[in-house]
This record gives structure tokens, C-alpha cells and sequence, in this order.
């Protein structure tokens, strides 16, 4: 069976040939008529035709190496939002603002000062919803699996689909991150098929200095930075004394290069600034330094 299988192959293949070379089409003919006369018929098998790429690996081509590019998902933004499962559909996020208010003292046997926390808000909204899929009858290796009824070709199939299933989980994964950099920058997750989700930012919290760059050398980083953070202190009520800063390269490119930061960083007596090697701390992100 296996010889009258390498007789189709080669009848195939020369009828190929033929074509390509200029034969009229009833030597085309006479070659997979040929091919077709090997077939056996008694037993009621009938081998599929594969394309040439392949029927070519068996006598005049080999693969030396094989290279796949496998591109990760990076998770840093993803860093700084919790992980939250749950099984229902929807899902709310419930929001009581706090405040800074000082007790007044009241004098003896007087009324005291009445306080409420009545205001809250509750957002309700559906999810995105992400469904990736392929179709293992149109992979590129189901010809070859098929045609060549070889255990190491369906062996070869399975493992290039698992390895595309991943990919389509990445493609989700870089989904997620997308989002995150949207809530940043805009406070709004921009979604496809439904409605976009609204975090309502403060107006005050999306600063444009795009015209007071940093790269005139005249305008003072720090007083930026220093502003973002009493924002994030005294309306966002953090408390905490140390902020993230996540720059592009172009923003951390003009920040080393200004004027007043490289002079601030040159003070010899005492260090305000500690910029070093860039260090990974998380998938995507790279940590550079300090300022105070």
C-alpha cells in the first residue's frame, strides 16, 4: 500500500511538472490519469490529493529550522487594579465620598453639630464580552495531516492549534490592558459591542501641557509632578506619601533632558533625586528612578 501511495505522489508531481514546463494539457492529463489508474479500487481507499509545497518535501526539499515568533502579553498596567470574580451578569460599583472635615467644640448644654453621610452612588453595567475561536478544518497543517496520513502530521496539527488557541487567549489578555491604559488616560473603557464604561473622572485630573512642554527647559517638571500629587492627596484623598509616575518615552526623553532636572540632580550635598539603571519591577513596566 505504501509503494502504490509513493507511485501516486510521483504521478501526481509529474503531472504537475508537466504543466509547468510547457507540455500541452493532454500530457497534464495522461499523468494524473495515470495517477488515478494506480488508485486501488477493490479495497475502496482513495488518497487525497495534497497541495505541491508538500508533495515537494518528499523528494527535493527539507526544513532545517523552524522559527515562530510568540509575542507575550505584558501585565503592568493590569498591576494596579484588584482581580474581582464573580458569577452574574452585571456588576455595580458603589461609591461614598469621604472628607477632611475638623470638629468644632460646642459649648456645654448646647445643641452639638449634626452630621449626615447620606450621598453615595452606584454604577451598574455589563461586562465586555470576548469570544475567540478558529476553525480546525481551515488550519494551514490540516491538508498536510490529512493528505499525508502520517501520525506525525496530526501530531504536528494539534500542536501548532494548541499553540494558536494561546494566541487568541493573548489577544484577550492584551484586551485587558487596553482597558486599564483607557481608565489612565480617559476614565472612559471604550468597548466595541456595548456600552462604553464611565468611570467619571474629575474634569481637574486630565491636565493637557502639551503647551508648556518640558523640553523648553523652562518649564519645571516638578511643580507638574508636585500638582498631580496634591490632586491625587487632597481631592482623591490618598494617603499616601509616595505616587506612581507612568511615562512614555517621549515625556521620561524631555523630563532627563530638562534644564532645571538636570540641575536639581548635579546638587552634590544631599539628593532629592535618584535616578539609576532602569530596573524591571513588572511585566511591561520598568522603574528609574525616584524624585522627590
Amino acid at each position: 500500500m505504501k509503494n502504490i501511495f509513493t507511485l501516486l505522489v510521483f504521478g501526481f508531481v509529474t503531472a504537475i511538472v508537466a504543466t509547468f514546463s510547457g507540455s500541452s494539457m493532454t500530457g497534464s492529463a495522461v499523468g494524473l490519469a495515470s495517477a488515478s489508474f494506480l488508485m486501488p479500487s477493490s479495497t475502496g481507499i482513495a488518497y487525497m490529493a495534497i497541495p505541491i509545497q508538500d508533495a515537494r518535501s518528499l523528494f527535493t526539499k527539507m526544513v532545517v529550522a523552524v522559527y515562530k515568533e510568540q509575542v507575550s502579553t505584558t501585565s503592568f498596567l493590569r498591576s494596579f487594579f484588584p482581580t474581582k470574580e464573580t458569577m452574574s451578569k452585571e456588576i455595580s460599583i458603589e461609591v461614598q465620598r469621604g472628607f477632611e472635615k475638623v470638629a468644632v467644640d460646642v459649648e456645654r448644654g448646647t445643641n452639638g453639630n449634626r452630621n449626615t453621610f447620606s450621598k453615595s452612588t452606584e454604577k451598574s453595567f455589563v461586562p465586555p464580552f470576548y469570544w475567540e475561536y478558529l476553525t480546525a478544518n481551515e488550519h494551514r497543517l490540516y491538508d498536510v495531516a490529512i493528505g499525508m496520513r502520517d501520525s506525525n502530521s496530526f501530531s504536528e496539527l494539534a500542536s501548532q492549534t494548541a499553540m494558536d488557541l494561546f494566541a487568541l487567549r493573548q489577544k484577550i489578555e492584551r484586551a485587558y490592558e487596553l482597558q486599564c491604559s483607557q481608565v489612565f488616560d480617559t476614565g472612559i473603557v471604550q468597548l466595541n459591542a456595548g456600552v462604553n464604561i464611565d468611570f467619571k473622572r474629575k474634569a481637574a485630573s486630565l491636565v493637557d501641557l502639551s503647551a508648556n512642554p518640558w523640553t523648553t527647559g523652562t518649564n519645571d517638571p516638578y511643580k507638574d509632578l508636585e500638582n498631580g500629587a496634591k490632586f491625587i492627596r487632597q481631592v482623591g484623598k490618598s494617603q499616601g506619601g509616595v505616587y506612581n509616575v507612568i511615562m512614555g518615552s517621549k515625556a521620561l526623553s524631555a523630563f532627563l533632558s530638562n534644564t532645571i532636572v538636570k540641575e536639581r540632580a548635579d546638587i552634590r550635598n544631599f539628593s532629592l533625586d535618584s535616578v539609576r539603571a532602569p530596573q524591571r519591577n513588572s511585566v511591561g513596566g520598568t522603574l528609574h528612578g525616584e524624585v522627590t
